[in-house]
């Protein structure tokens, strides 16, 4: 007592707490005192207003709630907006397909008589939303959810609260009784039902929805925003200025480029039609749990109506597609922009990053056109160049790597030097012209069919901004793909294909890998002066082309590094076309994977060790006793978890 009363005076703070009122009851001898003191400091103890006993709320321990208001400014917390916003958990499957199968011969006439097809998806939308509102129920979102709760626990713990309060007022054995027996009853269901949770959890999961665990030790809810700085460096507070600065920053107008689009196709590649095995794998083999959607019908909904009403789904995606039409309605999306992680300034609109939430069925047919287009750049070696990598089949980031590790090992064999020149594009998807691929896709001789749905694809897009629990009137936005769209990567692919076309036809010994954005040259020659004469002059070439194209490369990305097996290179650089200097690195990062002059790959070990530690204290959160993890689960947990970061892409590094 003598230490609490000395750090008080120490730190002149002052009692909030009002007098003569107990703060905790003692169920074991049945006794009471003012055992919780609440202090204050002087500057705190000003705003401090209403200090009472939560006599209705209950802590599950001998110690009451405290409650008192602080009158101050402070931190607003909103809910998330990539929370599930519907609790799929909880529906009653079996008569969600009752009723889409009562009004299923209802729809199919209705749509027979609609001619125009986005009459026909609306209203096919409309009917899908009725059945979601009567048997999906919304989700309820706290700082910290509880995925076990039930409401059997709601009921024992407002029984258990009853009992307490009827035992402080008469305070006899017989009620002290039944709040021990409620007690016991009370927390054994808790540690029953957690138990069980995560025994049916981790046995249904499978393989990548493992990783959902990392939504339990992140929270449901997300600071506000910041003010924003324009391009002026002046700072906005109000919704409309923020919005116009962000939409100055991430949408910037891209040149124009004019051509001729009345071009004639003489032959095209041949364009296979839409079956329904395309329309059945666009839909069953996406990540349900993923998907968040403006329209708030995520993929587990639509692969259930799916499985009931698939015949009216077949029809509709075949007539959208083979009718090159892409409907006006889902040419709108919302937007929503999130912190990057440890940013340090905040008041920059770059330090934020833009996630769309497009309509869920227009995904499925992004998807079909998407599979479709990749399949022929794989029969028609015209179409992509070989090593550009992503969107692919067997086209991953660790087989760029790898080609990558497989040509420094020949060139060590041989007592060459190998030189590498990393490029990154600036802002891809935000750049891609609408004319200029077109033009593109009729020079490949791609579809008309596929020409026509891509112009429709990408033309009048309009978006919603959401940020703060608020949302900005519709904008129209200049011609662009979405980062986040199925087809986008295969496109922007198709859009750069003929940079390396380019750089291969002047200079045949040098080798391109390009991962989206990441584009590396390298060339293996003895002398180190003629390899970096090389480069210099194929950064030429890709930075002209990509002034003719409205694209852009991130001159701070850019890197140099020499791959030698004696001894290491310091002094060479190379000017770039903009006169920016990139001088020789003996360690970069390429694609997630460290990389250093000897390649042996000790950094990159350093720091995957890094990661799994951090995730392993991460882990650690859910290893407590709130939610009563047994040893078999924890250690499931650590093998999925721990053991799949560890070893992702450990054939590229491990050397027996």
């Amino acid at each position: 007592m003598k230490a609490l009363i000395k750090w008080v005076n120490l730190h002149k703070c002052n009692l909030i707490n009002t007098s003569d009122i107990n703060t905790y009851y003692s169920y074991s001898d049945q006794s009471s005192s003012v055992l919780d003191l609440a202090f204050a400091s002087k500057n705190m103890h000003n705003h401090i207003k209403n200090w009472y006993i939560g006599e209705n709320a209950d802590t599950e321990f001998n110690h009451e709630v405290i409650l008192f208001t602080i009158v101050i400014k402070k931190v607003k917390l909103i809910e998330n907006s990539l929370n599930a916003s519907y609790n799929l958990q909880k529906v009653n499957w079996k008569d969600f397909d009752k009723h889409l199968q009562k009004t299923k011969d209802k729809m199919i006439i209705k749509m027979q008589r609609i001619t125009r097809l986005e009459a026909k998806v609306i209203y096919l939308t409309e009917c899908i939303k009725n059945t979601v509102k009567l048997f999906v129920f919304k989700q309820r979102i706290c700082v910290k959810s509880k995925l076990w709760w039930n409401n059997e626990l709601i009921e024992m713990w407002k029984t258990l609260s009853s009992k307490k309060r009827i035992w402080k007022r008469c305070r006899n054995d017989d009620a002290w009784a039944k709040i021990v027996q409620m007690w016991n009853s009370y927390h054994d269901a808790i540690k029953l039902i957690k138990n069980q949770f995560w025994i049916n959890f981790l046995n249904n999961i499978k393989e990548k929805e493992m990783f959902q665990i990392y939504k339990f030790i992140k929270s449901c809810l997300i600071k506000k925003l910041s003010s924003i700085q324009n391009l002026q460096k002046e700072l906005k507070i109000e919704l409309n200025e923020k919005c116009k600065t962000f939409l100055k920053a991430m949408y910037s107008s891209s040149s124009k480029i004019q051509i001729n689009e009345k071009l004639l196709l003489k032959e095209s590649i041949q364009w296979s039609r839409v079956i329904k095995e395309k329309i059945k794998h666009a839909i069953n083999f996406s990540a349900f749990r993923k998907a968040f959607e403006s329209n708030n019908m995520s993929f587990a909904i639509i692969q259930q109506v799916y499985k009931t009403i698939l015949k009216i789904f077949n029809l509709m995606y075949s007539d959208l597609i083979e009718n090159d039409y892409h409907l006006k309605i889902w040419c709108k999306d919302m937007r929503i922009i999130l912190k990057k992680s440890n940013k340090l300034n905040y008041s920059i609109s770059k330090t934020y990053r833009i996630i769309t939430l497009l309509n869920c069925l227009n995904k499925v047919a992004e998807k079909i056109i998407a599979m479709q287009l990749s399949y022929t750049a794989e029969i028609n070696d015209k179409l992509l160049n070989f090593d550009q990598m992503k969107g692919r089949k067997q086209r991953s980031a660790i087989n760029a790597v790898l080609n990558l590790v497989h040509d420094v090992q020949m060139m060590k064999s041989r007592e060459n030097t190998l030189i590498c020149l990393l490029l990154d594009v600036k802002e891809v998807f935000d750049h891609v012209v609408l004319k200029q691929l077109i033009k593109i896709l009729i020079k490949l001789k791609i579809s008309v069919n596929l020409i026509n749905w891509v112009k429709c694809f990408l033309q009048n897009w309009v978006i919603d901004l959401a940020f703060d629990d608020k949302r900005q009137k519709s904008k129209k936005i200049s011609t662009e793909i979405s980062q986040d769209s199925f087809i986008s990567l295969i496109l922007f692919l198709i859009y750069i294909q003929y940079l390396f076309s380019k750089i291969h036809a002047k200079f045949k010994n040098l080798q391109s890998f390009s991962y989206i954005d990441d584009v590396m040259l390298y060339i293996e020659k003895r002398n180190i002066d003629k390899n970096v004469k090389i480069l210099k002059n194929a950064a030429k070439i890709a930075f002209t082309w990509a002034e003719n194209n409205a694209m852009q490369f991130n001159d701070l990305k850019s890197e140099l590094i020499h791959f030698e097996s004696h001894k290491m290179t310091f002094n060479q650089m190379i000017i770039l076309f903009n006169n920016m200097i990139v001088k020789s690195k003996t360690c970069i990062q390429w694609l997630k994977v460290w990389l250093n002059w000897k390649l042996n790959f000790k950094v990159h070990v350093q720091m995957k060790i890094v990661t799994v530690t951090r995730m392993l204290h991460s882990l650690f959160k859910l290893m407590n006793s709130e939610w009563e993890l047994n040893v078999k689960s924890e250690k499931q947990l650590y093998l999925t978890c721990i053991t799949s970061i560890s070893n992702y892409d450990v054939e590229i590094w491990w050397n027996n």
